[in-house]
Formats: structure tokens, sequence, C-alpha cells
């Protein structure tokens, strides 16, 4: 931190160290100790059916990896946080992130589930943005269709992150309110 010479108080932009340090130990916070949770299934289902997509996923972005709170319509438990759509969807906290089509995004053209199965082309997402601002991961809805982007339509994803987060972050709460032993 410096003084600036109008008495300001100056401060160095945080790093992507840093900033990655802060959103795990976010995602610790939570206790997320499990793969898939079947209490956020009809948030999926919601999500495919209403956006009419054949697959929807919650979705948890830990240090290495991705894994999935819930699923619908995929067949696999989650992948490397390299390969990951959402690694990219929770760069952006504040808004959605949308591939129209995946073969044609360079970012994403050479993706395993791009060029082999399920060949996925659209990807929307809403980031879980805690009440940090950090985000753990997203609520998204894939095709394997290209797809023109109905923002309308899409803004649905938003609520359900929100509905998402407010589930994970009251049981934080209510896990550090309960004594020891109950």
């Amino acid at each position: 931190m410096g003084q600036h010479a109008f008495g300001l108080t100056m401060t160095a932009p945080m790093s992507d160290l840093d900033h990655e340090r802060l959103r795990q130990a976010d995602l610790d916070a939570l206790e997320l100790d499990s793969l898939a949770e079947t209490a956020f299934d009809d948030l999926t289902q919601l999500a495919a059916g209403s956006l009419d997509a054949p697959i929807a996923t919650i979705t948890i972005v830990d240090g290495d990896w991705q894994w999935f709170k819930s699923k619908n319509g995929l067949a696999y438990e989650g992948s490397p946080r390299a390969e990951a759509f959402c690694d990219h969807a929770i760069r952006t906290p504040d808004r959605l992130f949308i591939v129209e089509d995946a073969s044609q995004d360079p970012r994403f053209a050479d993706h395993p589930l791009v060029k082999g199965e399920p060949h996925l082309r659209f990807y929307a997402a809403a980031p879980l943005r805690l009440s940090s601002g950090r985000a753990i991961g997203t609520v998204n809805v894939m095709d394997t269709r290209p797809r023109k982007a109905d923002l309308e339509k899409l803004e649905q994803l938003k609520f359900m992150a929100d509905q998402v987060v407010a589930t994970l972050e009251a049981r934080r709460t209510r896990k550090s309110r309960t004594p020891p032993g109950q």
C-alpha cells in the first residue's frame, strides 16, 4: 500500500495467485465433501428443461479438478480443471459465460468433449458467486448443436446459481452455529 500525493491510499491490484488462494479458501470453508448431491438435481433438471438443453450441471471448480454436485445428461463425474469450460466462466463471476459454437471457438475447438463424444457445441453458464464475490463453480447447460444465445432465457441460469449459492452458504452458517458434538 502506498500514499498518493493527494493523501489517498493506493492498493496494489490482487494477483491471480492471491485471488485463487482466496477462492480456494472460500470453497474449502463450504466443506463440500461429496461429489453428486441429489438435493440439487431438481435445479439441473429445471435448467435442462427450461432451456431445452440435453445437458445441465452444477459444477464445482476445485484447485486442479472440476466435479459435479449435480448433473443431467452427462455420463462422467468430472474432469481436469485445465480442460474445464467452467474454469473460463468463473473468471468473470459477475456475468453469464456463453459459447455459441465451441467447434469454432479457438479456446475450445480442440477440447476432448468438442472433438469427441458428446461433441459439445453450445455452453452457457452462470457462475456460483459467493457473498465474497468469488466464484466457485457454475450452473450450466450444454448442447450438441450450435445455438444462438437467448439472453432472456439464459438469465434463468443466474437465478438458479443464486439458489445454489444461498443453499451452500446457509449450510455453512448452520454448521458454524452448531455446537461441537451435535
